[in-house]
Order: structure tokens, then sequence, then C-alpha cells
């Protein structure tokens, strides 16, 4: 018969193979990311049409959280990969998510300037680290006490995909409301 001291042990062993487990899983898809683009083929697709769909699926994804798409009503035609895109807009509102004040909404937000589309996505809550390149791998603000390891890959994921696209992703602070605001720009 174990003892209460050796149940105790035993669960932290379970806790550290399953963190050790999501780890390796996190590594994978990096991995894999990167073995995609050097094999992506690049196609000619309806960026707005990627982001309506997508949204649809966010909105099921996180049925508490409001999200809200706007500017990609009309066409919007682009030559990339579609897959690749989609891959970081899910992991930018992964992270608005992570961080945004309970009740507030996710923007989403498409516009076209000259020959650049920039996708934001903003969301109401806690400020960017001051200093801090939050798109470098290994680099995460999150709360240690969170029961899963987070391994600060998804911005710098996201970083890869927009470089990949000739493009780039920044991150800014807002003030009214506070919070915080992702921008992608792609050439078109």
């Amino acid at each position: 018969v174990a003892t209460t001291e050796q149940h105790a042990y035993l669960d932290r062993a379970r806790d550290g193979a399953k963190r050790l487990e999501t780890i390796l899983v996190r590594l994978r898809e990096a991995t894999g990311l990167e073995q995609a683009m050097r094999q992506a083929e690049p196609v000619d697709f309806d960026l707005a049409a990627l982001l309506r769909l997508q949204t649809s699926g966010l909105r099921t994804l996180y049925p508490n959280v409001d999200i809200h798409l706007s500017g990609a009503d009309t066409s919007l035609p682009m030559r990339g990969v579609p897959d690749l895109l989609s891959q970081a807009l899910d992991k930018l509102i992964d992270n608005a998510v992570d961080f945004h004040r309970a009740g507030s909404t996710i923007r989403i937000v498409c516009r076209r300037k000259d020959q650049t589309v920039y996708l934001t996505v903003q969301n109401e809550g806690k400020r960017l680290p001051e200093g801090v390149d939050i798109f470098q791998s290994m680099v995460s603000s999150r709360r240690s006490q969170q029961t899963e390891p987070h391994l600060g890959l998804g911005l710098f994921l996201v970083k890869l995909i927009a470089e990949f696209h000739g493009g780039r992703i920044t991150a800014t602070n807002q003030d009214t409301p506070e919070g915080v605001q992702l921008t992608l720009s792609l050439p078109q």
C-alpha cells in the first residue's frame, strides 16, 4: 500500500510527464511548420474569404469570447499559402484570447493600403511587457501558475509565416481601451 507521500510523488511525476509531452508536441509543431514552409507552393486565393471562414471556426472554438471581424466584406486577392496564414491567424487569436479581459471583444481588422494588406488582432487587457521581443522563440509573459507549460513559440511562428510571405508582424500597446494590437503586414 502506497503512502500519502508516495502518492504525492507519483502525482508530481505524472504532471511532469504531461508537461514534457506538451513541450514535445509544440516543438514538433514548430519543426513541422518549418518543413511545410520549405515545401509550400504559393497560390492565388481570396484572403477575405479565408478570414470569414477562419473567424467562423474560431467563434465555434471560443464560444464564450466575442470575436468581431471587419474589413473582409469584399474580395482580397492574395498570393501565398492559405494554410500558413490560417495557422498564423489561429496563433494570433489564441494569444488574444489568453490575454483579453473577460467580456471584452477581440477584433480582427483587415484593411488594404496601396499594395499591402494589414491584418490586425486587437484585445483589451494586459499590456505588453516593456523591452521584451515577444516574437522571439521561448519568450512568454504568461503567469507561471498556468497548468500547461508555455514555450512562447506561437508568436515566433507567426513571425516566420509573415517573413515567408515577405511581410512582418508588429505589436503595440493600446491606451484606449487598454490592451494590445498585433498587426500582420503582407504584400498583396
